[in-house]
């Protein structure tokens, strides 16, 4: 790693290595399967501070995005009785070049801008893909639709991200962000194509408002434009959090009340097509949630170590 510092420039460049060895086995040793890749990661930034106001900020880099446990497991899995996951021991990690040119505008104490232009470029684009396959399960046939993970080309995305910052008044903060994503997909699997292009949006609103210093009220917006590529169509999604947060007892007792998912809208609508079929699935991770609790901290100056830090941070949306 190397930094250069000049008057108002500043610079650092450094390089790292990785070494994977992955390797699957069976307990009855009916499948064995070894993974091996070293690559190196190079990365620097450039930046040029004009004043308090204006700052600019250049970075370049090479990432990895490794496959996580379950995507190499082969063992298959039912998700209900029409749909099963397998995993696919053959993906390879993608690899993204990426650069990113950011400015900070600090207009006033109140008001800050954040604009990002960026580019990705991914060799090895991970993709889930969906076919259908007729399986005998306790001599019955069936149609079932088997996902898995596969390695499918080329992704390549450029885009602009936008945050605005903004505090009207000392107890209130606002934080708008948003991304415009334009995408190019090239490839394909077992006969499929996954070629696609198109712009995905996204948007987030956060804002915080605090009383008396003992009263939080915070809400959280975030939106998923609609996107399709590959094999999938998505629709839009919108959700809303909510929290309340008040002191009690001289700052020892916190009441918290939340909901996640205010409009239980956090619905992922995903429409899978091939050659030979349409498939429909409403997907939730989690839905609507309410809670209420209370905590009391004891002995608070005479224990408050690492563990008692963390009621100062507390974020009363999960």
């Amino acid at each position: 790693m190397g930094q250069y510092n000049r008057n108002r420039w500043v610079s650092l460049a450094r390089i790292s290595t990785e070494i994977t060895n992955i390797n699957l086995e069976s307990k009855r040793r009916d499948f064995v399967n070894q993974k091996r890749y070293s690559d190196l990661f190079p990365s620097a930034f450039f930046r040029y501070t004009i004043n308090d106001h204006h700052k600019f900020q250049l970075s370049l880099s090479r990432r990895i995005n490794r496959p996580r446990n379950w995507m190499i497991i082969p063992f298959s899995s039912f998700t209900d009785e029409r749909n099963v996951f397998s995993g696919n021991p053959e993906i390879d990690p993608s690899y993204t070049n990426l650069s990113e040119l950011n400015y900070n505008y600090k207009i006033s104490k109140k008001l800050s801008i954040n604009p990002t232009l960026y580019y990705r470029g991914t060799s090895d684009e991970m993709e889930f893909f969906v076919e259908k396959q007729t399986v005998t399960i306790d001599n019955e046939t069936r149609e079932v639709f088997v996902s898995t993970i596969a390695n499918i080309g080329q992704y390549n995305a450029f885009g602009l991200e936008m945050g605005v910052s903004y505090k009207p008044f000392p107890w209130w903060n606002m934080y708008l962000e948003f991304t415009f994503n334009g995408f190019k997909q090239v490839g394909s699997f077992r006969g499929a194509s996954f070629d696609g292009e198109g712009v995905l949006i996204y948007g987030r609103y956060n804002t915080t408002i605090s009383f008396l210093d003992y009263f939080k009220l915070q809400v959280q917006n975030n939106y998923r434009g609609p996107i399709e590529t590959g094999q999938y169509k998505r629709k839009g999604i919108y959700q809303m959090n909510a929290g309340l947060s008040i002191d009690l007892f001289n700052q020892r007792g916190l009441l918290t009340f939340n909901i996640n998912d205010v409009f239980n809208s956090g619905v992922r609508k995903v429409t899978s097509f091939g050659s030979d079929f349409t498939r429909d699935l409403e997907l939730q991770n989690r839905i609507r949630q309410i809670n209420l609790s209370f905590s009391y901290i004891f002995n608070q100056n005479k224990n408050k170590g690492k563990k008692g830090n963390q009621y100062d941070n507390f974020k009363i949306i999960n």
